[in-house]
């Protein structure tokens, strides 16, 4: 009977563990805090924006990045954008970005969603990146010639509307990029591959000045990520015990 007891105990807390397997922490941007980098702030990565805020938009307060069109036109610091840091552990990567007519048109780079992808050791492994570059969705895949897949995924004129940005990180550092319009529906995606990376450390949001004379706004909203559930690996480890403790008293 106490075996019987034990057995069943461990299939409940076996499914618990499979069933927890993920929190997600998502950011509505109705506050922005900027400044050094610390917990909760967004800090500049290579060159900071004119504007990096909240601000009413369609209905609700999302993230508006205004570029700053006196920095650098061209090169590494014409890349403006601000990173948070997220927990350990952190796989997933998602946000939404509104592609209006002003972004569908435009020939050059407008806007993109980065992450930094680590090994166990904390080094830099990857740099998974979803950008909307020519009228499109293009891809980070360091695998490829140039580095980006080409041609880019067109939005053609399925524009004014948000659209969500995920980044998945699987075993063996395989990537799934996937990118999905105002109504749910998958719009483009790719696979990609960085060997030994094992978590995304920090989420970066860019705009960029190559070659505009003017400022111009993007919208976002809604950036989130998942990390294990805390108690998931304790419960797999308590289901592992209960399995243990059931063989023992069966041989006994």
């Amino acid at each position: 009977m106490f075996a019987i007891k034990w057995a069943a105990t461990a299939g409940v807390l076996a499914l618990s563990a499979v069933s927890a397997q993920a929190a997600t922490v998502t950011l509505d941007f109705d506050t922005v805090v900027t400044g050094s980098r610390a917990p909760g702030v967004w800090y500049v990565d290579r060159a900071a924006p004119a504007a990096f805020e909240s601000a009413e938009f369609d209905g609700e307060n999302r993230l508006k990045v205004t570029t700053n069109p006196a920095g650098a036109t061209a090169d590494f610091y014409a890349t403006q954008g601000r990173k948070y840091d997220l927990a350990p552990d952190t796989y997933k990567l998602s946000a939404q970005l509104w592609i209006d007519e002003e972004a569908a048109g435009y020939g050059g780079r407008w806007a993109g969603l980065w992450g930094t992808g680590i090994n166990t050791a904390g080094a830099v492994s990857a740099y998974p990146i979803i950008e909307f570059a020519s009228g499109g969705f293009r891809f980070w895949d360091s695998n490829e010639p140039g580095s980006w897949t080409v041609p880019v995924v067109a939005v053609g004129d399925a524009f004014d509307q948000w659209y969500t940005l995920s980044i998945t990180l699987g075993g063996g550092g395989s990537f799934l990029y996937e990118v999905f319009d105002g109504a749910g529906a998958l719009f483009a995606s790719h696979a990609y591959v960085a060997p030994g990376t094992t978590a995304i450390a920090n989420a970066i949001i860019q705009s960029y000045n190559h070659g505009r004379s003017t400022a111009y706004d993007v919208y976002w909203d809604k950036l989130s990520y998942d990390v294990p559930e805390p108690g998931t690996l304790a419960l797999g480890g308590l289901a592992l015990l209960a399995v243990a403790g059931t063989r023992r008293r069966r041989s006994h």
